[in-house]
């Protein structure tokens, strides 16, 4: 689900819903740490995006990406390792 407050954090880091519906469709899910969330990193207009989708309260079954921006280093090292993709 898409609000006013995640399309803001989206604009910030010059990040575009295609590009988060691109990664969350994709296969590529690490662990987001200590986190309590996943954190979903993969490929997405030509750069490397790390998505952490989350449940939408009052919406069963809908998710909305709390954090979306480009992938960390870390981030884009573990996708290379995992996927065999280039490390940008």
């Amino acid at each position: 689900m898409w609000d006013d407050r995640n399309l803001a954090h989206l604009a910030k880091h010059g990040v575009t819903r295609a590009e988060v519906k691109a990664v969350v469709r994709a296969p590529h899910v690490q662990s987001a740490g200590d986190e309590p969330r996943i954190l979903v990193v993969g490929p997405a207009g030509g750069r490397i995006i790390a998505v952490a989708p989350g449940p939408v309260p009052d919406a069963p079954g809908a998710f909305s990406p709390f954090r979306a921006l480009p992938a960390s280093r870390q981030e884009r090292r573990h996708d290379h390792d995992q996927q065999g993709r280039a490390s940008a």
